[in-house]
């Protein structure tokens, strides 16, 4: 059996078939780079600061099922939203303001 390296596959010869076959283990090396990606990100984000003085781990949130990317979305969404405000009383006006208008298309009907 003859044995060449390429790449990130194994390129082996197979006398049975009289030919070189590859076997490539660039999935499993894939699915390993994601996780790196995945945990780089999280230390990233680290813990997020809340309201009231508290705070969120980027772990917490990825159990709850917001990723990385997910979060830095919102985060964009918020600033663009609350943008151009320094002053802290403005800034939770506009937020419960803007609270306000996304629950107004739902009705409430009690009972």
């Amino acid at each position: 059996m003859r044995i060449a390296m390429y790449d990130d596959g194994l390129t082996i010869w197979v006398g049975d078939l009289d030919a070189w076959i590859n076997v490539d283990f660039s999935g499993e090396n894939e699915a390993e780079r994601n996780a790196e990606l995945l945990e780089e990100d999280l230390k990233e984000i680290g813990n997020i600061s809340l309201f009231a003085q508290k705070s969120i781990s980027s772990r917490t949130l990825l159990s709850k099922g917001i990723e990385p990317d997910a979060w830095r979305w919102s985060l964009h969404e918020a600033e663009i939203a609350l943008g151009g405000i320094a002053i802290q009383g403005q800034i939770e006006r506009r937020f419960v303001r803007k609270l306000i208008n996304m629950g107004s298309g739902y009705v409430f009907h009690p009972g």
